[in-house]
């Protein structure tokens, strides 16, 4: 009896738990933005991140940096030294893969991403 209640024990799931940081890793679209432009950004495990939007360009222009998580504000470094315009509450709803990141500064814009694949032809046809 003893060595059926051991095995059950031992075969018992242990949900290891997610953190911000590992959620935000991965690829979204932005779905409400305080730009108009269209928006695509993968956050990379090493800390780095590709930026892709197409503002009033014809095509995609992609600007790469890195990006820091302290607690749940987001910030971000530009590949040329320049920062963010603003640091980011963040939040994700797992379930749905929503990213909201309301600005941290004065004018608290709130964008909404969602979590996708970004299309192959956004990043073969890019300008850097």
């Amino acid at each position: 009896m003893l060595l059926v209640v051991t095995a059950a024990v031992g075969c018992k799931k242990i949900n290891p738990v997610v953190t911000l940081e590992q959620l935000l890793q991965g690829q979204w679209r932005g779905s409400e933005t305080s730009v108009d432009a269209a928006v695509y950004i993968e956050f990379k495990k090493d800390h780095t991140f590709e930026l892709y939007q197409k503002l009033d360009t014809e095509g995609f222009e992609l600007r790469r940096g890195t990006w820091t998580l302290s607690g749940d504000i987001l910030s971000g470094m530009y590949n040329d030294g320049q920062s963010w315009a603003a640091s980011y509450k963040i939040s994700i709803v797992e379930g749905t893969l929503t990213l909201t990141m309301v600005s941290q500064n004065e004018g608290g814009e709130t964008n909404t991403y969602q979590g996708c694949w970004i299309p192959d032809g956004v990043k073969e046809n890019c300008t850097v």
